[in-house]
């Protein structure tokens, strides 16, 4: 079973604890609007922030453009969180956020 506090930095876990911000974000990731983030629509949703936070364009997140590194993030070590090692904790959220294992989020399954 993962920690949750080893899964999610404190940035998100704050940014998610307000319920506003938490709804506002998961109407973003549902891109059809059908009232469930499926797994590609949340790996859709964090490769856009990883482009956007990617300031420099050069397919990685550097120290200053990302909040959160560590060894969580950046498994090779080498100082940047590339979009490879970004989804790959993404996806250890979405799994551990799916709480009944359908492969599909809904409002109640986010961090409130």
């Amino acid at each position: 079973m993962y920690s949750f506090k080893k899964l999610v930095p404190f940035g998100l876990i704050a940014a998610l604890a307000c319920t506003a911000h938490a709804g506002k974000m998961f109407d973003t990731m549902d891109a059809d609007k059908d009232g469930k983030v499926t797994e590609e629509e949340f790996m859709n949703r964090w490769t856009k922030v990883h482009n956007h936070q990617d300031k420099n364009k050069d397919g990685v997140l550097q120290p200053d453009e990302f909040k959160a590194p560590g060894p969580a993030w950046d498994t090779n070590q080498d100082g940047v969180v590339s979009l490879e090692e970004n989804l790959a904790v993404r996806k250890r959220h979405f799994t551990a956020w799916d709480k009944d294992g359908d492969s599909v989020l809904t409002p109640e399954e986010l961090p409130q």
